[in-house]
């Protein structure tokens, strides 16, 4: 695929060429008023792609997602910010590579990779879900597959494997490192005692040592009713006073866990000591009404939520018209599906794909030794109910 910039897209030539395209063509004034023109809504560009129109000998990206089943939900909303970001490509680049669907839950996921691969698909996207991950990664891979999950590194991997998803632990280490920024080295963890909770306290506890910090304390609470005596365990009250060897506390609960976490922080003489978090605190919607108990907490969480930029202000907007069902229900994985094009496209080129890293909105998108892409994340804190740059 040729990329072509226009001048009224000169402003976004400080990225790299796939993200800063995709930007320029959803900002571009006449983008949305092209799509109504030509009669076709977001539902429609969801539907009218009729696979049948392609012949099966067409060179194609191949998007294996499941139509049916727990997942579906999810799987929709990827699927279209995916094609969100390929219809606004596809604007300009008409002759572009095209995109086939594969339906994971009519079929096993080896069987949505044969027939995609009969069908000359010249790479892959999906599955979704972590045993469809662990069952593709032990096939023969005869063209490029970005997986949109991840599944263990202690795994062997073959070679045309990558692996892609909206990892806790990356949010766990952005905020151990935003923490470290700030000047803190001696934590205190409070997390939920389940396989989740016990994989983000492990991970923060072997990032925060490996920076030479300690973690003082840690307690895991087994049900909401728990959340009062842990966190006053943890900060060891006695009387009017609390423990003063920590100076900060990171926690990983649910975003209504967290609405009663610092209250209760407050209550127990805790208020000052600073809380750092995963973006599982925030629904990813301003709602300053809801959220005034979670101000000062620190967190973590992808450009395409937090909206720093005027850049990704007016992306949201733009994209929201068009697509407002997904992109208001759940962002994160409208982004995911957005950021797996742009991936897909320089994947597509191997040759192009730096091994800095690009913008994307997920984060700052990485590809580590595993041929895992890794997320840099961009940090907020709550204030008056809505995140603020922190």
């Amino acid at each position: 695929m040729e990329i072509r910039y226009s001048k009224s897209c000169s402003r976004y030539l400080r990225y790299p060429a796939v993200f800063g395209f995709i930007l320029c063509l959803i900002l571009l004034a006449g983008c949305e008023t092209n799509f109504q023109q030509s009669g076709t809504s977001s539902k429609k560009m969801s539907n009218q792609y009729n696979l049948s129109k392609h012949g099966a000998g067409n060179p194609h990206i191949a998007l294996l997602l499941p139509t049916k089943g727990p997942h579906a939900k999810a799987a929709k909303i990827v699927r279209d910010g995916f094609l969100a970001a390929y219809y606004q490509t596809k604007q300009n680049q008409p002759s572009g590579t095209e995109v086939k669907m594969y339906d994971t839950s009519s079929q096993s996921i080896e069987a949505a990779y044969q027939k995609a691969l009969s069908e000359q698909a010249s790479l892959i996207v999906g599955p979704l879900t972590k045993p469809e991950v662990q069952a593709i990664a032990k096939l023969q891979l005869e063209v490029p597959v970005l997986a949109l999950n991840t599944i263990s590194e202690d795994n062997t991997f073959p070679r045309n494997l990558y692996q892609f998803g909206l990892m806790p632990e990356d949010e766990v280490i952005a905020a151990a490192e935003h923490a470290l920024r700030q000047g803190h080295r001696r934590a205190l963890i409070l997390a939920p005692h389940s396989e989740w909770g016990l994989r983000l306290a492990d991970t923060f506890k072997h990032f925060w040592a490996s920076h030479h910090a300690t973690v003082v304390d840690i307690k895991f609470f087994k049900t909401p009713s728990e959340l009062e005596s842990k966190i006053r365990d943890l900060l060891q009250v006695q009387g009017t006073t609390r423990r003063t060897d920590a100076d900060m506390i990171f926690i990983a609960p649910s975003h209504e866990l967290a609405l009663q976490v610092k209250p209760l922080l407050n209550f127990y003489y805790a208020e000052t000591l600073p809380v750092y978090a995963t973006s599982a605190i925030y629904s990813g919607t301003p709602s300053p009404h809801q959220d005034q108990d979670l101000n000062g907490i620190h967190f973590c969480d992808m450009p395409w939520v937090l909206a720093q930029s005027s850049e990704m202000r007016e992306a949201h907007s733009a994209l929201q018209a068009l697509w407002p069902n997904s992109v208001k229900s759940s962002p994160r994985f409208f982004a995911l599906g957005m950021d797996a094009y742009q991936l897909a496209i320089q994947l597509g080129h191997p040759e192009r794909f730096s091994p800095r890293s690009i913008p994307g909105f997920t984060g700052e998108l990485q590809i580590n030794n595993y041929q895992r892409i890794q997320r840099g994340l961009v940090c907020a804190r709550f204030e008056q109910g809505v995140p603020v740059p922190d």
